[in-house]
């Protein structure tokens, strides 16, 4: 899967370690960065496409993503790259994924 290219300036530094971060984030490891709207949380090639949050806050983009995250694995079609992968990678860590 293609990971969403995002100038190094605009990226969010997270610790993907902190346990205070949902297991999802930790696992799948989106890309955080500033926009000229706010905050982004993407997995995937970009915004239309991949698995997508935003928010005024990086806490709020986080909470965005999980949601869309939860939403888009729930039932992915068969050719959807990033919800599988997602899935894949979830199923892997022996985490619940649903």
């Amino acid at each position: 899967m293609e990971q969403m290219k995002v100038p190094e300036e605009r990226i969010i530094q997270l610790n993907y370690e902190d346990a205070g971060l949902h297991i999802n984030v930790r696992e799948l490891r989106p890309v955080i960065f500033e926009g000229s709207e706010g905050y982004y949380c993407v997995l995937g090639p970009d915004v239309q496409s991949g698995i997508a949050g935003s928010g005024n806050t990086i806490a709020a983009a986080l909470a965005n993503w999980i949601d869309a995250l939860e939403e888009r694995i729930k039932n992915p079609a068969d050719d959807d790259e990033v919800a599988l992968y997602a899935i894949d990678v979830l199923q892997a860590s022996n985490r619940k994924v649903w």
